[in-house]
């Protein structure tokens, strides 16, 4: 929380999806533009009342909300609890023909369909067994053998069903975009290593992760993706997986 004289500014926990498809728009205003267009996305003021505010407040405010931006990087979790329900990451092995071929289609306009991917991704976990001891127990046994335990066979999400995916997909414009990007990265991934027929769609979502790589300023996300599995099995995380809370967005630039 940051406070100048009256002003008050509480720095959201996390860069949502919605928040970051406005915040690729602001490229083309001018610096001064670009900084009050930033304040007010991530905060709880509007645009008018950022001009209302002295120059040293605005300098003193911009590096603030701009940390929680140059701050977020991919990350992949296979299951993570946002706004109280935990969701499970849908794999590409596990992914039936009609989940595959509508997301092939989405992916051929990724930034338009952004959330509607998502809502293919990731769904609701119906049955988890990643808190069990068969996993943990499996997990180092493999892990002793130079091994590593298939995580994606220890847990179920809800069937896919594309009629209802366009509602849900609107609940995605909050979800975490570190999380968001992650999830695309692994899928690229997995999808270069084994889908060589959908080389155009792999090839345009590439293109645009491409340059959310050069947005975000980060670097090696698919040398670190691919021990990604490695790391989580080794750890507690899959066990106990990282909590997003509801966060609103800034109804003002919506």
């Amino acid at each position: 929380m940051l406070e100048n004289k009256k002003i008050t500014l509480t720095i959201p926990d996390y860069f949502t999806v919605r928040q970051y498809q406005l915040f690729e728009t602001f490229s083309s205003l001018d610096p001064l533009d670009q900084m009050i267009a930033t304040i007010a996305l991530l905060t709880e003021h509007t645009e008018d009342e950022v001009l209302s505010w002295p120059l040293p407040a605005i300098s003193q405010a911009y590096p603030e909300v701009r940390r929680i931006i140059s701050d977020t990087k991919p990350e992949f979790y296979p299951v993570i609890e946002w706004q109280g329900t935990l969701y499970g990451y849908r794999s590409l092995q596990k992914m039936t023909l009609k989940e595959y071929i509508d997301l092939e289609g989405l992916l051929k306009d990724a930034r338009k369909n952004f959330t509607e991917i998502l809502a293919i991704l990731f769904r609701p976990v119906t049955e988890n067994k990643l808190n069990t001891s068969a996993f943990m127990w499996n997990t180092v046994y493999k892990a002793y053998k130079g091994d590593q335990e298939n995580i994606f066979n220890y847990y179920d999400i809800e069937e896919y069903d594309n009629r209802t995916r366009a509602i849900n997909a609107g609940k995605f414009n909050s979800f975490p975009i570190s999380v968001a990007l992650g999830a695309l990265s692994f899928f690229l991934l997995a999808g270069s290593q084994s889908l060589k027929s959908s080389e155009t769609s792999f090839q345009i979502m590439n293109e645009w992760m491409n340059e959310v790589k050069k947005t975000t300023k980060r670097q090696k996300t698919r040398e670190r993706l691919l021990n990604t599995t490695v790391g989580y099995i080794l750890s507690t995380t899959l066990q106990n997986p990282p909590s997003y809370p509801s966060q609103e967005i800034n109804p003002y630039l919506n």
